[in-house]
């Protein structure tokens, strides 16, 4: 079932490892898509480039799914999860969504993240973050 394979996966994500992402190919399929605000990759080579570009990004990436949901089409399942790290020092924390869909040999064929670029990168940055205010200032009713 499809739903044992999400359970898999959603365990390989929230025990990611620099070293664990020789896995891959165990959950996605060889021509499978990731994408995220950053990047919107295909195949295992180039979704291996940006965990590990994440793993240089950051220190010590955990994932924690709050919780995941198999859709009616019985291939397509959302997760809901946080993404805890150390930058420079000090802990964040990026709250995101993801849909899966999975190929009828239970693998992972599209990863698609969904998270706010501007509440947990832009804001944190002086220039932008003042930019940001101003265009919110004029946008609130």
């Amino acid at each position: 079932m499809v739903e044992d394979a999400l359970k898999k996966y959603v365990t390989f994500f929230e025990t990611l490892t620099p070293q664990r992402l020789a896995l891959l190919g165990s959950y996605f399929a060889k021509d499978a898509r990731f994408k995220d605000p950053y990047n919107d990759v295909e195949g295992l080579q180039s979704i291996r480039a940006v965990f590990d570009h994440m793993y240089v990004q950051v220190d010590n990436p955990k994932f924690k799914v709050i919780y995941y949901a198999m859709c009616d089409d019985g291939h397509t399942a959302l997760l809901r999860w946080d993404m805890l790290f150390y930058m420079k020092g000090k802990k964040q924390v990026i709250s995101g969504a993801s849909e899966i869909i999975f190929n009828k040999k239970k693998l992972v064929v599209s990863h698609i993240d969904y998270w706010d670029t501007g509440e947990y990168v832009y804001r944190k940055v002086p220039l932008l973050s003042a930019i940001i205010k101003i265009i919110e200032k004029k946008l609130r009713a």
